[in-house]
């Protein structure tokens, strides 16, 4: 009796292990178009993809006709930093926020992240980059 009982203990282990939530398919990665470090590339990738909050009224206005003069030199409300620092992405208020920065307050833009996600790291990178590189208005 006491081997049935081993028996049947040593299955339902095997049975158990078994069994998973898995179902074998792996989650699609969220794709990532490239962003190209220029103004105009970050303008229609994401200011107007990702930043519908300020295109009917918040500050600053995020429209591609008047964005980056909006946020280039111009100095935040909230603090003493400028939206956009040209050549000092750390130094950006505007950069700040979507990395989610201990320098400053609020919440993480975009605002929406955390139902449709918050910019990938190319996005952030080309934006980083395109800070550093000066952020022209190209």
């Amino acid at each position: 009796m006491r081997a049935l009982g081993t028996y049947l203990f040593t299955g339902m282990i095997i049975i158990l292990s078994s069994c998973s939530t898995e179902t074998g398919v792996e989650p699609e990665e969220k794709k990532v178009n490239p962003v190209k470090s220029t103004y105009s590339s970050i303008s229609t990738q994401i200011f107007d993809q990702r930043c519908s909050c300020h295109h009917s009224g918040q500050t600053p206005g995020l429209q591609s006709s008047t964005a980056y003069t909006n946020i280039i030199g111009v100095s935040n409300f909230a603090n003493t930093m400028n939206y956009i620092e040209p050549g000092k992405p750390d130094s950006s208020y505007l950069f700040q926020k979507i990395i989610e920065s201990g320098n400053i307050s609020g919440s993480r833009m975009p605002r929406d992240g955390a139902t449709t996600g918050h910019l990938s790291q190319v996005e952030l990178d080309s934006i980083r980059t395109w800070i550093e590189n000066g952020a022209l208005n190209n």
